[in-house]
């Protein structure tokens, strides 16, 4: 085990920047860690210097992202473990920080239990959220299907999805509606291999793109005449 001795004058600074130095395989995977010691050193750091300190952890030098990092402190203790061990990403973290302790124990329970990752993991805490605060109604009452019981590891990936999608109908139930009726609407027409249906985008209107398919320039000229007369 190697051991640095440092002066007793040592500045502050040189202090914390030594510890995330010594501390890369923690500090970087850690938003807990890296935001303990944001905390601590503010109490002997200028702004300025803290803002350098954030820097060396990777981060933009912004005083906005110091405060978002310090603010994850406030979460609930199954939280703050669940960022530290990389099963709750700080991103998520920030959303959760809009709920009371109850709901963001239960919402980390379904997080612990289904591990869902990246864009994932954000949409299931964005619904879970919206819908508590739009209905003011408790996290576990959202998703009491989904917590509470027995779950079948193997079936984990199903029941998330089908988790997804029910937060999804009632966040967004007119484009969930939307989005039933364009598949009705493609299963009814039956288009032909060269001919593809797209709705717009999360179904936020009513429109609808056909994309036809040409192996070769010459069929696309030998049908554009007709092309150009449906359309008109």
């Amino acid at each position: 085990m190697q051991c640095q001795i440092l002066p007793l004058d040592t500045a502050a600074f040189s202090l914390y920047a030594l510890q995330i130095r010594h501390s890369l395989s923690t500090l970087p995977s850690s938003p807990v860690l890296q935001a303990h010691l944001l905390q601590q050193a503010q109490q002997t750091l200028a702004e300025d210097e803290a803002l350098r300190l954030l820097a060396a952890m990777g981060h933009k030098p912004q005083r906005y992202k110091l405060q978002e990092l310090l603010a994850l402190l406030q979460l609930d203790p199954s939280a703050l473990l669940a960022l530290h061990q990389g099963i709750l990403s700080a991103k998520a973290g920030k959303h959760l920080a809009l709920l009371t302790p109850d709901d963001q124990r239960c919402l980390v329970e379904v997080i612990n239990t289904y591990r869902p990752g990246g864009s994932k993991q954000q949409k299931l805490v964005e619904m879970t959220v919206e819908l508590a605060l739009r209905h003011n109604k408790p996290v576990r009452d959202i998703v009491q299907d989904w917590v509470g019981g027995q779950t079948d590891q193997h079936n984990r990936p199903q029941q998330l999805q089908h988790l997804l999608q029910t937060l999804q109908e009632q966040v967004a139930p007119r484009n969930t509606e939307a989005e039933k009726d364009f598949h009705r609407l493609v299963q009814e027409l039956q288009p032909p291999e060269q001919v593809s249906l797209e709705h717009s985008p999360s179904f936020e209107d009513d429109s609808v793109t056909v994309r036809l398919y040409f192996s070769t320039s010459e069929q696309l000229r030998a049908q554009w005449q007709t092309i150009q007369a449906l359309v008109r």
